[in-house]
């Protein structure tokens, strides 16, 4: 199982080109072992394959915005941020984007997605999360 993953493609925001990060084996098989299912939904979308309606590729790769020193122990971690095509149920029926919520992935130093979750949305820009204390932007993306 060691040194198994999953790539997933994501704007860079140094050279704005793609960047690769990683879905470890490991964090996937715990994902599907533990749940909740919405979670695998949103990882994969309509497949893992092109990653049509997955939330987590969908803002990975069209970020509104992008954070870094998103927590003390994810220090040279980053936080992208946006609304992605879709959403999921917990019984994998494809949604319209959550209104008054913003879709965040974490990435962690190593360039690894460890977590991905909806946040609430800041009441003056619906575009980024509430609460954002802490976190500086790399990158504001303009759509």
């Amino acid at each position: 199982m060691a040194g198994r993953f999953f790539p997933l493609k994501a704007f860079c925001p140094k050279t704005g080109d793609t960047v690769e990060f990683r879905l470890t084996a490991e964090t996937g098989e715990e994902v599907v072992k533990y749940g909740p299912k919405v979670r695998h939904h949103e990882l994969l979308g309509g497949g893992l394959v092109d990653g049509q309606g997955s939330c987590v590729q969908d803002v990975l790769r069209s970020p509104s915005v992008i954070y870094g020193r998103i927590r003390q122990f994810q220090e040279g971690g980053s936080c992208y941020c946006g609304i992605p095509s879709a959403s999921w149920t917990e019984e994998g029926s494809q949604c319209p984007p959550k209104p008054g919520m913003v879709y965040a992935v974490y990435i962690n130093p190593r360039g690894e997605v460890y977590l991905w979750r909806w946040l609430r949305a800041d009441k003056s820009n619906p575009n980024i999360p509430e609460d954002v204390s802490g976190m500086q932007v790399i990158q504001w993306q303009k759509h």
